[in-house]
């Protein structure tokens, strides 16, 4: 049994004459081919019958197909195709994002591919292909991930139902690819980073006279860096009505802090205050840590040097500098996993910090920072670049893309085992 480039399987005697061939299966060049242990489907079969178990036929598209021997007597060529059983990424994936009550999560590629998988169930829900446009970036609207958003590498952003992948705007104010995209808790504002060193503003609630409903509205941009952004973040809703507040961090080793609340379509995005909290080495990710004991709210920043600086939100002032992980490299993606179990009822003793580096390690980190090695975790979780890092709902699941290896990989965490350090 062969299968070639040509995305024909056929099947061959000892004799190496041609007794059967699936030559519509149209999947895409044959990577692999796997039959099932049946054998009964070995006794005789009339004359001029195929007598085979079933199998499995995966491509270079990543496509797996299941087939069965009666295929190759069916007439017409769409009943000889098979059973499409996984549809996966064919190119690099990029965009990841988990939703926030849900256990689902989105993930999209360079193939254009855009799916919405449930992870509990192991199945995928939906798929929309975008035609030319290779998705970068994606992220779930806070609260209810009623939305998503998702940046494309030529610039463009579009906003989608995050149940049904419905479009629901589109805009096209990036100049280069969009590297990140972030919802205020709020789930009012979106904010955009690109190549082109430039955060984009998008706010809700302009209302439409012609429809008579709300609608998105792009409000500015604003390039406060000279060089690539390196993450964009807002605040989170830790005090009740506090108004949402959007950093900016960049390689040119500035924090950036934009007045989102007076940004209008007129004025365009303001900016509130910029500040330099590095001197040689580069900043490489930071997330939002919120109140730490009753204090002002701080930030969290690592750097190429494996340090990370926790700074005041106010002033953007280091407050304490601390060793970070050391396993893999510099750390490019922090997310703060829930600390809260279940029913948002039962709230852990502790706080965690999933992060990941730029190349294969992924691990936990427990707070507060205080440099003890023996207080973080890593382990490689894929062979190459990582370019995507989620955490579900409910913290008890880490998902990540690993880029050219065009898997997606989910992680069972277990914050509680690193208690005893």
């Amino acid at each position: 049994v062969t299968g070639g480039a040509d995305g024909h399987v056929r099947f061959f005697d000892k004799e190496f004459r041609v007794v059967a061939w699936f030559e519509d299966l149209d999947a895409g060049p044959v990577s692999s081919i796997s039959f099932a242990h049946q054998p009964k489907a070995f006794a005789p079969a009339e004359h001029g019958k195929l007598a085979c178990p079933d199998f499995v036929v995966a491509t270079e598209n990543s496509l797996v197909v299941g087939c069965h021997a009666a295929m190759f007597d069916e007439l017409t060529a769409e009943a000889r195709r098979g059973t499409l059983l996984v549809q996966g990424q064919d190119a690099a994936v990029h965009g990841l994002a988990a939703h926030p009550r849900l256990p689902r999560f989105a993930c999209a590629g360079h193939s254009g591919l855009l799916q919405l998988w449930d992870y509990s169930e192991k199945r995928m829900l939906l798929l929309r292909m975008f035609d030319k446009l290779l998705g970068q970036t994606l992220a779930f609207s806070p609260g209810d991930g009623k939305l998503l958003a998702i940046g494309f590498t030529n610039g463009t952003i579009k906003i989608l139902d995050g149940t049904t992948l419905q479009e629901g705007v589109t805009f096209r104010e990036c100049t280069g690819c969009v590297t990140h995209l972030a919802f205020s808790s709020d789930g009012v504002f979106l904010a955009a980073a690109d190549t082109d060193r430039a955060v984009a503003l998008f706010r809700f609630g302009a209302f439409n006279e012609e429809s008579g409903t709300a609608e998105w509205e792009y409000l500015g941009k604003y390039r406060a860096h000279h060089s690539l952004i390196s993450d964009l973040i807002f605040s989170s809703n830790d005090e009740e009505g506090a108004e949402p507040r959007l950093f900016s961090l960049g390689e040119d080793r500035r924090m950036v802090e934009y007045d989102v609340m007076h940004s209008t379509v007129s004025d365009g995005v303001q900016l509130l205050k910029t500040a330099r909290i590095e001197q040689s080495a580069v900043p490489t990710a930071c997330v939002w840590l919120g109140a730490q004991m009753g204090g002002e709210p701080c930030i969290a920043v690592a750097n190429d040097g494996y340090k990370i600086r926790s700074l005041l939100a106010d002033d953007m002032a280091v407050k304490k500098t601390t060793l970070g992980p050391t396993y893999g490299g510099a750390l490019t993606k922090m997310l703060m996993l829930p600390n809260e179990l279940g029913d948002a009822t039962t709230l852990l003793p502790t706080r965690h910090m999933a992060y990941a580096t730029h190349e294969k390690v992924i691990g936990i980190a427990k707070l507060p920072f205080d440099g003890n090695p023996n207080k973080a975790m890593g382990l490689i979780a894929h062979p190459g670049e990582l370019t995507g890092l989620a955490v579900s709902w409910d913290g008890k699941w880490l998902l990540t893309a690993g880029g050219d290896d065009l898997a997606v990989h989910l992680w069972q965490v277990e914050p509680s085992a690193m208690e005893g350090t």
